[in-house]
Protein backbone atom coordinates (compact mmCIF):
# COMPACT_ATOMS: atom_id res chain seq x y z
CA UNK A 1 0.00 0.00 0.00
CA UNK A 2 1.39 3.53 -1.41
CA UNK A 3 1.53 6.37 1.60
CA UNK A 4 -1.11 7.83 -0.79
CA UNK A 5 -3.56 4.87 0.10
CA UNK A 6 -3.41 4.64 3.25
CA UNK A 7 -3.50 8.50 4.30
CA UNK A 8 -6.51 9.83 5.69
CA UNK A 9 -7.64 13.49 6.24
CA UNK A 10 -9.20 13.86 9.59
CA UNK A 11 -9.99 17.60 10.38
CA UNK A 12 -11.51 15.92 13.99
CA UNK A 13 -8.49 14.27 15.24
CA UNK A 14 -7.17 16.62 18.13
CA UNK A 15 -3.59 15.77 16.45
CA UNK A 16 -4.70 17.60 13.34
CA UNK A 17 -6.48 20.81 14.95
CA UNK A 18 -3.35 21.11 17.67
CA UNK A 19 -1.64 21.67 14.44
CA UNK A 20 -2.42 21.17 10.69
CA UNK A 21 1.35 21.05 9.40
CA UNK A 22 2.16 17.31 8.97
CA UNK A 23 -0.71 16.83 7.56
CA UNK A 24 -1.39 19.33 5.33
CA UNK A 25 2.98 19.49 4.30
CA UNK A 26 1.99 15.59 2.93
CA UNK A 27 -0.99 16.60 0.79
CA UNK A 28 0.98 19.53 -0.75
CA UNK A 29 3.59 17.16 -1.53
CA UNK A 30 1.78 14.28 -2.56
CA UNK A 31 -2.01 14.86 -3.27
CA UNK A 32 -2.19 18.87 -3.82
CA UNK A 33 -5.82 18.10 -5.73
CA UNK A 34 -6.72 15.13 -3.67
CA UNK A 35 -9.85 12.79 -4.11
CA UNK A 36 -11.46 13.10 -0.24
CA UNK A 37 -13.88 10.33 -1.32
CA UNK A 38 -15.29 10.39 3.03
CA UNK A 39 -16.65 13.82 1.91
CA UNK A 40 -17.37 13.24 -2.01
CA UNK A 41 -15.41 16.31 -2.43
CA UNK A 42 -12.35 17.48 -4.11
CA UNK A 43 -9.92 19.63 -2.58
CA UNK A 44 -7.49 21.96 -4.11
CA UNK A 45 -3.94 22.46 -1.91
CA UNK A 46 -1.76 25.22 -4.10
CA UNK A 47 -2.15 28.73 -4.00
CA UNK A 48 -3.08 29.23 -7.97
CA UNK A 49 -5.76 25.89 -8.05
CA UNK A 50 -7.72 27.40 -4.71
CA UNK A 51 -7.95 30.92 -6.74
CA UNK A 52 -9.07 29.41 -9.80
CA UNK A 53 -11.55 28.01 -8.31
CA UNK A 54 -12.57 30.76 -6.25
CA UNK A 55 -13.45 32.55 -9.32
CA UNK A 56 -14.66 29.74 -11.33
CA UNK A 57 -18.62 31.34 -12.32
CA UNK A 58 -19.10 27.58 -12.58
CA UNK A 59 -18.62 27.01 -8.18
CA UNK A 60 -21.42 28.50 -6.14
CA UNK A 61 -22.11 28.74 -2.46
CA UNK A 62 -25.69 27.72 -2.87
CA UNK A 63 -25.64 24.68 -0.80
CA UNK A 64 -28.62 23.45 -1.99
CA UNK A 65 -26.58 22.93 -5.57
CA UNK A 66 -24.71 20.16 -3.62
CA UNK A 67 -25.40 16.87 -4.96
CA UNK A 68 -25.70 15.25 -1.72
CA UNK A 69 -27.98 18.00 -0.05
CA UNK A 70 -31.15 16.20 -0.60
CA UNK A 71 -29.43 12.92 0.55
CA UNK A 72 -27.81 14.22 3.59
CA UNK A 73 -30.81 16.44 4.49
CA UNK A 74 -33.51 13.80 3.64
CA UNK A 75 -35.17 16.03 1.21
CA UNK A 76 -34.80 19.38 2.93
CA UNK A 77 -35.48 21.64 5.81
CA UNK A 78 -38.86 21.05 6.09
CA UNK A 79 -41.45 21.77 8.86
CA UNK A 80 -41.99 24.57 10.89
CA UNK A 81 -39.05 24.27 12.83
CA UNK A 82 -36.56 25.37 10.04
CA UNK A 83 -38.58 27.69 8.97
CA UNK A 84 -36.24 30.72 10.41
CA UNK A 85 -33.02 28.37 9.25
CA UNK A 86 -34.18 28.20 5.73
CA UNK A 87 -35.11 31.92 5.69
CA UNK A 88 -31.95 33.05 6.46
CA UNK A 89 -29.63 30.76 5.59
CA UNK A 90 -30.18 30.21 2.25
CA UNK A 91 -31.02 34.00 1.74
CA UNK A 92 -27.38 34.74 3.30
CA UNK A 93 -24.66 36.36 1.25
CA UNK A 94 -22.38 33.04 1.90
CA UNK A 95 -24.94 30.67 0.33
CA UNK A 96 -26.56 32.71 -2.17
CA UNK A 97 -26.98 32.02 -5.52
CA UNK A 98 -24.31 33.73 -7.91
CA UNK A 99 -27.58 35.45 -9.74
CA UNK A 100 -29.01 37.15 -6.67
CA UNK A 101 -25.34 37.62 -4.98
CA UNK A 102 -23.94 40.45 -7.01
CA UNK A 103 -27.26 42.83 -6.17
CA UNK A 104 -27.88 42.16 -2.79
CA UNK A 105 -23.84 42.79 -1.87
CA UNK A 106 -23.59 46.08 -3.78
CA UNK A 107 -26.06 47.27 -1.23
CA UNK A 108 -25.07 45.43 1.50
CA UNK A 109 -21.97 46.97 0.67
CA UNK A 110 -22.96 50.47 1.88
CA UNK A 111 -22.98 49.33 5.59
CA UNK A 112 -19.42 48.48 5.38
CA UNK A 113 -17.80 51.64 3.23
CA UNK A 114 -14.04 52.43 4.85
CA UNK A 115 -16.13 55.72 6.33
CA UNK A 116 -18.70 53.43 8.46
CA UNK A 117 -15.85 51.22 9.34
CA UNK A 118 -13.48 54.05 10.81
CA UNK A 119 -16.83 55.40 12.38
CA UNK A 120 -16.53 52.31 14.62
CA UNK A 121 -13.25 52.44 15.68
CA UNK A 122 -14.35 54.54 18.90
CA UNK A 123 -17.24 52.08 19.41
CA UNK A 124 -14.66 48.82 19.22
CA UNK A 125 -12.13 50.79 21.56
CA UNK A 126 -14.80 51.83 24.00
CA UNK A 127 -15.77 47.98 23.84
CA UNK A 128 -12.19 46.64 24.63
CA UNK A 129 -10.98 49.30 27.21
CA UNK A 130 -14.19 48.02 29.09
CA UNK A 131 -12.72 44.17 28.96
CA UNK A 132 -9.68 45.11 29.22
CA UNK A 133 -10.63 47.11 32.47
CA UNK A 134 -12.45 43.54 33.66
CA UNK A 135 -9.29 41.66 33.81
CA UNK A 136 -7.67 44.36 35.50
CA UNK A 137 -10.06 44.59 38.09
CA UNK A 138 -10.24 41.03 38.61
CA UNK A 139 -6.92 41.00 40.37
CA UNK A 140 -6.09 37.55 39.08
CA UNK A 141 -2.72 37.11 37.38
CA UNK A 142 -3.42 34.37 35.25
CA UNK A 143 -6.80 35.03 33.22
CA UNK A 144 -8.15 33.17 30.01
CA UNK A 145 -7.52 35.07 27.29
CA UNK A 146 -10.44 33.20 25.70
CA UNK A 147 -12.83 35.19 27.95
CA UNK A 148 -11.52 38.65 26.63
CA UNK A 149 -11.61 37.78 22.85
CA UNK A 150 -14.86 35.87 23.27
CA UNK A 151 -16.33 39.65 24.67
CA UNK A 152 -15.14 41.88 22.32
CA UNK A 153 -16.83 41.03 18.31
CA UNK A 154 -20.35 39.75 19.90
CA UNK A 155 -20.07 43.10 21.78
CA UNK A 156 -19.06 45.12 19.15
CA UNK A 157 -22.09 43.64 16.50
CA UNK A 158 -24.50 44.10 19.17
CA UNK A 159 -23.29 47.79 19.91
CA UNK A 160 -23.35 48.65 16.11
CA UNK A 161 -26.57 46.32 15.10
CA UNK A 162 -28.31 48.48 18.68
CA UNK A 163 -29.28 45.06 20.23
CA UNK A 164 -30.35 45.58 24.12
CA UNK A 165 -28.29 43.93 26.51
CA UNK A 166 -30.98 41.09 27.55
CA UNK A 167 -30.88 39.72 23.89
CA UNK A 168 -26.75 39.50 23.37
CA UNK A 169 -26.89 35.75 24.70
CA UNK A 170 -29.66 35.39 21.67
CA UNK A 171 -26.83 37.10 19.27
CA UNK A 172 -24.26 34.94 20.29
CA UNK A 173 -26.45 31.57 19.86
CA UNK A 174 -27.05 32.49 16.32
CA UNK A 175 -23.74 33.42 15.41
CA UNK A 176 -22.49 30.30 16.92
CA UNK A 177 -24.79 28.29 14.81
CA UNK A 178 -24.52 30.14 11.49
CA UNK A 179 -20.82 28.99 11.86
CA UNK A 180 -22.00 25.45 12.67
CA UNK A 181 -24.14 25.64 9.83
CA UNK A 182 -21.51 26.05 7.26
CA UNK A 183 -20.38 22.52 8.02
CA UNK A 184 -22.88 20.31 5.71
CA UNK A 185 -21.91 17.01 7.13
CA UNK A 186 -23.48 17.55 11.04
CA UNK A 187 -25.64 14.91 12.37
CA UNK A 188 -29.44 15.36 12.32
CA UNK A 189 -29.78 16.31 16.41
CA UNK A 190 -26.79 19.28 15.47
CA UNK A 191 -29.40 21.07 12.85
CA UNK A 192 -32.32 20.92 14.87
CA UNK A 193 -30.31 22.48 17.62
CA UNK A 194 -29.59 24.94 15.59
CA UNK A 195 -32.58 25.55 13.76
CA UNK A 196 -33.94 26.76 17.43
CA UNK A 197 -31.05 29.24 17.86
CA UNK A 198 -32.41 30.50 14.32
CA UNK A 199 -35.55 30.99 15.32
CA UNK A 200 -34.32 33.32 18.27
CA UNK A 201 -32.11 35.04 16.19
CA UNK A 202 -34.89 35.47 13.59
CA UNK A 203 -37.65 37.10 16.23
CA UNK A 204 -34.84 39.41 17.27
CA UNK A 205 -33.53 40.77 13.86
CA UNK A 206 -37.21 41.42 12.79
CA UNK A 207 -37.27 43.39 16.02
CA UNK A 208 -34.77 45.30 15.26
CA UNK A 209 -35.70 46.22 11.97
CA UNK A 210 -39.23 47.50 12.91
CA UNK A 211 -37.45 49.20 15.93
CA UNK A 212 -35.04 51.38 12.93
CA UNK A 213 -38.62 51.81 11.01
CA UNK A 214 -40.43 53.34 13.57
CA UNK A 215 -37.67 56.08 14.51
CA UNK A 216 -35.79 56.13 10.84
CA UNK A 217 -34.42 60.02 11.49
CA UNK A 218 -33.29 58.97 15.22
CA UNK A 219 -29.96 60.63 17.01
CA UNK A 220 -26.89 58.73 15.52
CA UNK A 221 -28.62 57.13 12.97
CA UNK A 222 -26.88 57.82 9.79
CA UNK A 223 -23.86 55.50 11.87
CA UNK A 224 -26.21 52.39 12.92
CA UNK A 225 -25.75 49.76 10.24
CA UNK A 226 -29.55 48.59 10.40
CA UNK A 227 -30.54 52.32 9.63
CA UNK A 228 -28.02 52.45 6.68
CA UNK A 229 -29.28 49.64 5.11
CA UNK A 230 -32.75 50.41 5.36
CA UNK A 231 -32.26 53.76 4.08
CA UNK A 232 -29.89 52.27 1.43
CA UNK A 233 -32.88 49.79 0.33
CA UNK A 234 -35.81 52.87 0.30
CA UNK A 235 -33.83 54.71 -2.37
CA UNK A 236 -33.05 51.45 -4.34
CA UNK A 237 -36.28 49.10 -3.86
CA UNK A 238 -33.92 46.20 -4.92
CA UNK A 239 -33.56 43.99 -1.59
CA UNK A 240 -37.39 41.95 -0.56
CA UNK A 241 -37.74 41.49 3.15
CA UNK A 242 -35.96 38.03 3.49
CA UNK A 243 -32.62 39.43 1.57
CA UNK A 244 -32.81 42.45 4.47
CA UNK A 245 -33.15 40.46 7.50
CA UNK A 246 -30.66 38.14 5.95
CA UNK A 247 -27.96 40.66 5.52
CA UNK A 248 -28.15 41.63 9.01
CA UNK A 249 -27.94 37.63 9.86
CA UNK A 250 -24.93 37.81 7.97
CA UNK A 251 -23.21 40.50 10.03
CA UNK A 252 -24.06 38.18 12.85
CA UNK A 253 -22.51 34.99 11.41
CA UNK A 254 -19.65 36.31 9.80
CA UNK A 255 -18.55 37.74 12.51
CA UNK A 256 -19.42 36.81 16.01
CA UNK A 257 -17.41 34.06 16.77
CA UNK A 258 -14.80 33.22 14.11
CA UNK A 259 -13.18 36.83 15.29
CA UNK A 260 -12.60 35.41 18.69
CA UNK A 261 -10.37 32.30 17.38
CA UNK A 262 -8.76 34.67 15.27
CA UNK A 263 -7.85 37.12 18.01
CA UNK A 264 -6.45 33.93 20.40
CA UNK A 265 -4.09 32.44 17.69
CA UNK A 266 -2.57 36.12 17.06
CA UNK A 267 -2.11 36.54 20.65
CA UNK A 268 -0.46 33.04 20.72
CA UNK A 269 1.96 33.94 17.88
CA UNK A 270 3.19 37.40 18.92
CA UNK A 271 3.66 35.83 22.70
CA UNK A 272 5.10 32.93 21.65
CA UNK A 273 7.65 34.99 19.42
CA UNK A 274 8.82 37.89 21.48
CA UNK A 275 11.19 39.74 19.37
CA UNK A 276 8.35 40.02 16.80
CA UNK A 277 5.99 41.16 19.63
CA UNK A 278 8.40 43.78 20.91
CA UNK A 279 9.14 45.03 17.05
CA UNK A 280 5.47 45.42 17.24
CA UNK A 281 5.85 47.25 20.70
CA UNK A 282 8.21 49.29 19.57
CA UNK A 283 6.60 50.37 15.74
CA UNK A 284 2.81 49.25 15.97
CA UNK A 285 2.27 50.08 12.22
CA UNK A 286 3.86 46.56 12.16
CA UNK A 287 1.08 45.30 14.06
CA UNK A 288 -1.38 44.87 11.03
CA UNK A 289 1.02 42.21 8.93
CA UNK A 290 1.64 40.72 11.95
CA UNK A 291 -1.60 39.25 12.57
CA UNK A 292 -2.32 39.02 9.00
CA UNK A 293 1.20 36.49 9.22
CA UNK A 294 -0.39 35.00 12.44
CA UNK A 295 -3.79 34.22 10.13
CA UNK A 296 -1.90 32.52 7.94
CA UNK A 297 0.78 30.46 9.82
CA UNK A 298 -1.87 29.51 12.71
CA UNK A 299 -5.48 30.08 10.97
CA UNK A 300 -8.77 28.78 12.60
CA UNK A 301 -10.07 27.22 9.79
CA UNK A 302 -9.78 23.14 9.46
CA UNK A 303 -9.87 22.85 5.80
CA UNK A 304 -11.01 25.75 3.47
CA UNK A 305 -13.43 27.27 1.83
CA UNK A 306 -16.30 24.93 0.09
CA UNK A 307 -18.33 24.98 -2.63
CA UNK A 308 -20.59 23.06 -5.01
CA UNK A 309 -20.05 22.80 -8.72
CA UNK A 310 -23.04 24.22 -10.70
CA UNK A 311 -21.90 22.01 -14.16
CA UNK A 312 -19.77 19.26 -14.70
CA UNK A 313 -16.45 20.51 -16.03
CA UNK A 314 -12.66 20.32 -15.56
CA UNK A 315 -10.58 22.16 -13.19
CA UNK A 316 -6.67 22.00 -13.28
CA UNK A 317 -6.50 19.45 -15.08
CA UNK A 318 -9.37 17.41 -12.82
CA UNK A 319 -12.55 16.43 -13.72
CA UNK A 320 -15.37 17.37 -11.58
CA UNK A 321 -19.24 16.23 -11.52
CA UNK A 322 -22.14 18.89 -11.47
CA UNK A 323 -22.92 19.17 -7.97
CA UNK A 324 -20.16 18.32 -6.37
CA UNK A 325 -18.34 19.71 -2.95
CA UNK A 326 -14.97 21.63 -3.94
CA UNK A 327 -13.03 22.79 -1.16
CA UNK A 328 -10.23 25.74 -1.79
CA UNK A 329 -8.23 24.48 0.95
CA UNK A 330 -6.48 27.38 2.41
CA UNK A 331 -5.10 25.81 5.32
CA UNK A 332 -2.69 24.65 2.92
CA UNK A 333 -2.55 27.28 0.36
CA UNK A 334 -1.07 29.22 3.53
CA UNK A 335 1.98 26.94 3.25
CA UNK A 336 2.41 26.67 -0.61
CA UNK A 337 6.08 27.01 -1.11
CA UNK A 338 5.73 28.60 -4.42
CA UNK A 339 4.10 31.70 -2.78
CA UNK A 340 5.64 31.58 1.06
CA UNK A 341 8.85 30.52 1.47
CA UNK A 342 9.66 28.96 4.93
CA UNK A 343 6.17 28.42 5.26
CA UNK A 344 7.04 27.27 8.82
CA UNK A 345 8.68 30.48 9.83
CA UNK A 346 6.11 33.18 11.43
CA UNK A 347 7.86 36.42 9.74
CA UNK A 348 5.71 39.66 10.49
CA UNK A 349 7.57 40.95 7.88
CA UNK A 350 6.24 38.99 5.34
CA UNK A 351 4.21 39.78 2.23
CA UNK A 352 0.73 38.54 3.45
CA UNK A 353 -1.22 40.29 0.21
CA UNK A 354 -1.88 36.94 -1.32
CA UNK A 355 -3.54 34.92 1.89
CA UNK A 356 -6.76 33.67 1.82
CA UNK A 357 -7.62 34.45 5.05
CA UNK A 358 -11.05 36.92 4.25
CA UNK A 359 -11.83 34.58 0.83
CA UNK A 360 -10.80 35.43 -2.68
CA UNK A 361 -13.12 36.58 -5.71
CA UNK A 362 -16.79 37.70 -5.62
CA UNK A 363 -17.12 36.23 -2.00
CA UNK A 364 -14.49 37.96 -0.80
CA UNK A 365 -15.46 38.72 3.08
CA UNK A 366 -17.77 41.87 3.25
CA UNK A 367 -16.57 42.57 6.82
CA UNK A 368 -12.94 42.21 6.38
CA UNK A 369 -11.50 45.24 7.20
CA UNK A 370 -14.16 45.64 10.54
CA UNK A 371 -12.91 42.04 11.19
CA UNK A 372 -9.11 43.54 11.08
CA UNK A 373 -10.34 46.74 12.85
CA UNK A 374 -11.48 44.37 15.98
CA UNK A 375 -7.96 42.46 16.04
CA UNK A 376 -5.54 45.29 15.58
CA UNK A 377 -7.50 47.34 18.31
CA UNK A 378 -7.53 44.09 20.95
CA UNK A 379 -4.51 43.38 20.29
CA UNK A 380 -2.94 46.85 20.58
CA UNK A 381 -4.65 47.92 23.51
CA UNK A 382 -3.90 44.42 25.56
CA UNK A 383 -0.57 43.72 24.03
CA UNK A 384 1.29 47.27 23.89
CA UNK A 385 -0.77 50.17 25.53
CA UNK A 386 -1.84 47.31 28.58
CA UNK A 387 0.12 44.43 29.61
CA UNK A 388 3.05 45.04 27.16
CA UNK A 389 4.50 42.76 29.68
CA UNK A 390 2.03 39.63 29.40
CA UNK A 391 3.46 36.35 28.44
CA UNK A 392 1.79 32.84 28.14
CA UNK A 393 1.15 31.14 31.37
CA UNK A 394 -0.19 27.85 29.92
CA UNK A 395 -1.24 25.64 27.12
CA UNK A 396 -2.90 26.58 24.06
CA UNK A 397 -6.60 23.88 24.37
CA UNK A 398 -8.98 23.34 21.71
CA UNK A 399 -12.32 22.16 21.70
CA UNK A 400 -14.60 20.69 19.38
CA UNK A 401 -16.27 22.32 16.66
CA UNK A 402 -17.38 21.08 12.96
CA UNK A 403 -15.62 23.54 10.85
CA UNK A 404 -13.19 26.20 13.10
CA UNK A 405 -9.97 25.22 14.91
CA UNK A 406 -11.82 26.34 18.24
CA UNK A 407 -9.86 27.87 20.93
CA UNK A 408 -10.76 26.85 24.42
CA UNK A 409 -7.97 28.26 26.93
CA UNK A 410 -5.40 30.06 25.90
CA UNK A 411 -3.88 31.50 29.67
CA UNK A 412 -1.30 34.36 30.15
CA UNK A 413 0.17 36.08 32.55
CA UNK A 414 -0.90 39.69 32.43
CA UNK A 415 1.86 41.16 34.59
CA UNK A 416 5.30 39.89 35.70
CA UNK A 417 5.56 37.13 38.52
CA UNK A 418 7.45 39.98 40.68
CA UNK A 419 4.49 42.33 39.98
Amino acid sequence: MSLLESFVLNPEDPAYVADPSTTVDFLLGHAPIYQWTERGAVLFSRMADSRAMLTDARVTTDMRSWEAFGVVFKGGFEGERFRAFTRLFFNALFNMPNDQHARVRKLAAAAFTPRMVRGMHATIQAIVDRELDKLAASGQPIVNLRDFAEAVPITVIADILGVPTEYRDDLRRLGQATIKAASPTLPPEAWLEIADDYTKGEALIERLIADRRAAPNRAGAEDDLISVLLAANEAGQTLTNDELVAIIFTVVGAGADTSVHAMCLAAYELLTHPDALHEVQADRSLLRNAIEEAQRVNGIGKTGLTRFTTEAFELAGTPLRKGQMVIAFNVAAHRDTEVFANPDTYDIHRDTSETLTYGFGVHYCLGAALARAELEISLATLLIDRFPEATLAGELRFEAHPLLRSVVALPIRLYPESH
